[in-house]
């Protein structure tokens, strides 16, 4: 996992040497810098404050235990969200990998954009969620703990108390709201494509 933050790290350093060349087919790290700062910026930057807001209010209301506490009691139900380990995790790389090679195959320069957006929003969301894990230094849910209630009021922070792989924010969930959102942002008109988006990312 260390090797692999550090790789992310150097493609993404890389990109701040690309140019971009909006008339020809895109490459997947055209303005890839610019593209992850206006992420952080405007209206957005509500969003990214009010996360640690939204966290501990879903903590100190009981809701993060509960929720916890519901699966831990249903086991039974592991099987239906298993799936969620594959769309979480290689869903959004792969589905952008795939429109960015099948639009600069077939000559569609819209279905290369709408990749690279999927590739880079992929890259920038696992390096922000590697370095909020490694400092907030949450522990991940643990069934065998003996006051699960207690455990999840727990953050550890420092640097690299927990790693980078468990943690908050969920890497699962930032994986495929970063995919949904920009590829919604890239295709407005698409009703269907924000009601799909949406229930992937309920799921």
């Amino acid at each position: 996992m260390k090797s692999a933050y550090a790789i992310a790290l150097l493609i993404f350093a890389s990109a701040l040497s690309i140019p971009s060349y909006a008339a020809e087919m895109p490459l997947i790290f055209d303005n890839m810098a610019g593209n992850a700062l206006d992420s952080f910026s405007g209206t957005n930057s509500i969003y990214h404050l009010s996360a640690p807001a939204v966290t501990w209010l879903l903590i100190d209301r009981g809701v993060d235990y509960q929720v916890q506490d519901y699966f831990r009691t249903h086991n039974s139900m592991d099987a239906y969200f298993y799936p969620v380990g594959l769309t979480g995790g290689l869903g959004p790389a792969s589905l952008g990998l795939y429109l960015y090679l099948h639009g600069k195959n077939s000559g569609d320069m819209k279905t290369a954009g709408a990749g690279c957006a999927v590739l880079q929003s992929g890259i920038t969301v696992f390096l922000y969620t590697s370095v909020l894990k490694a400092v907030t230094g949450r522990p991940h849910p643990d069934n065998d703990y003996s006051d699960i209630r207690e455990q999840s009021k727990q953050f550890n922070f420092g640097f690299g108390e927990k790693g980078i792989f468990w943690g908050w924010p969920s890497g699962h969930t930032t994986a495929t709201v970063a995919a949904v959102s920009s590829l919604i942002a890239y295709y407005p008109e698409k009703t269907w494509l924000k009601a799909a988006g949406a229930a992937m990312v309920i799921y």
